[in-house]
């Protein structure tokens, strides 16, 4: 085939990709606009709603409230209300909202409804309502409940365990997204690769293990990702997977910049809420880093990969983090050692739950949930020009190894910035 061939091969499936991505994104916005005018028929609208979660909070007064979520047909939503509804969860309501002042751009921010009427339909989600009784039954504390749904069902926490994770800086481990993803499929290949070998080897020796292991990975996954409503890093994650399963297929570069550009666009696609999502473009930009930092590095051994990875990681995202979140606490600078704590614990936690053993980390989790509360608390915010400024450099450094050498040095800068202004703020660091 000449070389021409091939470009105007290539350029066919681009083109085809194109249309494909196109196509889906218009049925997707279509579909949701025609939602929207219906929706916004009459002044207040019915909704059937699944009621995905209530939490907690408290006004300046110091008064209890509770901020609920609820998931309709193509709309997101939240309220408030006076009451706990914790016990709901994975209820269905018959919700009566006003809608009058709501855009169409509104349906894809999860916008916050006024609530006129509730009424139960009497339906439950039997599946998710059972998984999380299942996690529940296996501890007495409220808090280890609380991590254990957060963790592994992206369920809602209250304050105290809210301050554990924001104080510790636990929160991309508690956010299900693609180290989840990771984690999990190691797991099932950890458990499935034994036995699977010992049947193949006797009835089918010419079958390709890793590949059925794969298929059914993928499977849990899309079950997984049920569980937790479709968490939006945990639902690129997922698309992710599909993704590199192709292109493993087909022999292709997995770690590469186009799986991600690929990956991103398809979920916008198929999810275009996910444009308005904090969670999926931190989840996004944390996987755009770690291809920067391997394809820029040449480390030989995985352990000092896994170690300088983890460790680069942690102040790459702090002028990202920072931008959104402000909290620090010299707990913080333990991240790398959390990371590889996690590692271990998330894969334990999760056998020891499928065991009925749940338990067995309970006492040192209450332990900690209850030291953070003497964490000495500072805030900082990356200022919006250094934000933008951050995020070009590393955008172009993938595509020159001397920029991703300042890359460097800008987060070198801005850590010892940072450090700075927490000693003059009382934090010693």
């Amino acid at each position: 085939m000449t070389k021409l061939a091939v470009l105007d091969r290539l350029s066919s499936k681009a083109v085809i990709f194109w249309i494909l991505i196109t196509a889906i994104l218009t049925a997707n916005l279509t579909y949701s606009y025609l939602s929207y005018k219906k929706l916004t028929e009459f002044e207040y609208a019915t909704l059937d709603a699944k009621l995905i979660s209530s939490k907690e909070k408290r006004g300046k007064n110091g008064a209890a409230y509770f901020s609920l979520f609820f998931r309709a047909d193509g709309l997101d939503f939240r309220a408030y209300s006076k009451t706990d509804m914790k016990s709901k969860e994975s209820e269905r309501f018959a919700v009566v909202v006003k809608t009058k002042e709501l855009s169409f751009v509104d349906t894809f921010k999860t916008p916050r409804l006024r609530i006129l009427a509730l009424t139960p339909l009497g339906e439950k989600d039997k599946l998710q309502a059972g998984v999380k009784e299942f996690i529940s039954s296996q501890h007495e504390d409220i808090k280890t409940k609380e991590i254990y749904l957060n963790l592994f069902l992206n369920a809602e926490v209250g304050e105290d365990v809210e301050n554990f994770i924001n104080g510790y800086g636990l929160g991309a481990f508690f956010a299900i997204s693609g180290l989840n993803v990771a984690l999990l499929t190691a797991f099932i290949f950890l458990l499935l690769t034994p036995p699977f070998r010992l049947i193949q080897d006797r009835f089918f020796p010419y079958v390709n293990r890793q590949l059925w292991i794969f298929l059914f990975c993928l499977a849990v996954l899309v079950f997984y990702a049920y569980l937790t409503d479709f968490t939006a890093s945990f639902a690129r994650a997922v698309v992710a997977a599909f993704i590199l399963f192709y292109f493993a297929l087909r022999g292709d570069e997995i770690l590469s910049y186009k799986t991600l550009f690929l990956t991103t666009l398809l979920c916008l696609a198929l999810f275009p809420s996910f444009l308005f999502s904090v969670g999926f473009w931190l989840s996004l930009y944390g996987v755009f880093l770690i291809y920067l930092f391997l394809a820029n590095t040449e480390f030989k051994r995985k352990a000092v990969v896994y170690v300088a990875l983890s460790s680069w990681l942690f102040f790459a995202m702090l002028p990202v983090i920072h931008y959104i979140f402000g909290i620090f606490t010299k707990a913080h600078l333990m991240n790398s050692f959390f990371s590889a704590i996690f590692d271990v614990f998330y894969p334990v936690s999760l056998a020891a739950h499928l065991f009925g053993l749940g338990w067995i980390f309970d006492g040192w989790l209450i332990e900690a949930v209850n030291s953070s509360k003497w964490l000495a608390k500072s805030e900082f915010l990356t200022p919006l020009w250094f934000f933008v400024s951050y995020l070009v450099l590393s955008l172009v450094a993938a595509f020159n190894k001397r920029l991703f050498f300042v890359f460097n040095v800008l987060i070198v800068a801005y850590f010892v910035a940072a450090m700075i202004f927490l000693r003059y703020q009382g934090i010693s660091v």
